[in-house]
């Protein structure tokens, strides 16, 4: 074992954390929910990912994502994993670099026990919804954050098999940009929804 994950055992059962390292997480969307997320997972000893995004890394992507200036232009999935690489090099991820649709989803998402829900685009989580309400995957999802301040209105829900965090109504736009701390404290609920989901199948997780 690496010496990353034995420091881990410090935090976390050594039982615990060899389930972590068998659940497999598929993250839909790399932007400012999902890369943020990818990183505290991996930070966590989870071990096994799809990363699955289209798009690539953008000047305006670095004031809330996990880039960095020299991985502007660079798929978002290749360096989502760059980075994840450079906390543990005990990683198995597979990226995929198309959209995530009806025809394809049961099949990409088939083996995935946990999903997070990470895109801009409302049809899409829409429809992510509706094929896996009431399955035995978790799915989290993100919604409202954006702007400054008002932590306090940010909530999380479950409905079934369905984790939502966020304040439910502010999008990011001009009025409202997409700023990092309200941003990654969403991405942080729904991080630790998914640690303690998987904490729970093995112990009474550590709660505060």
């Amino acid at each position: 074992m690496e010496d990353f994950q034995k420091a881990l055992e410090e935090y976390i059962p050594a039982e615990v954390l060899s389930h972590f390292r068998e659940q497999k997480i598929a993250i839909i969307g790399c932007g400012g929910l999902g890369s943020n997320i990818a990183m505290m997972l991996t930070r966590t000893g989870f071990t096994q990912f799809l990363l699955m995004d289209f798009d690539k890394v953008s000047i305006g992507n670095l004031n809330r994502q996990q880039y960095i200036l020299s991985q502007c232009g660079q798929y978002k999935t290749d360096a989502l994993a760059e980075n994840m690489s450079k906390v543990t090099d005990n990683l198995s991820v597979e990226i995929y670099k198309e959209a995530l649709t009806i025809e394809n989803c049961q099949h990409l998402l088939k083996d995935y026990n946990v999903i997070v829900e990470a895109v801009d685009i409302a049809s899409t989580k829409v429809m992510l919804i509706e094929e896996f309400i009431g399955t035995k995957k978790f799915i989290v999802s993100g919604s409202g954050m954006g702007g400054l301040g008002s932590f306090s209105t940010l909530e999380a829900k479950q409905k079934q098999n369905i984790f939502i965090a966020g304040d439910g109504k502010t999008i990011c736009d001009k009025k409202t940009p997409p700023f990092m701390p309200r941003v990654v404290t969403v991405a942080a609920m729904q991080a630790d929804a998914i640690i303690r989901y998987c904490w729970e199948q093995k112990e009474t997780p550590p709660n505060a």
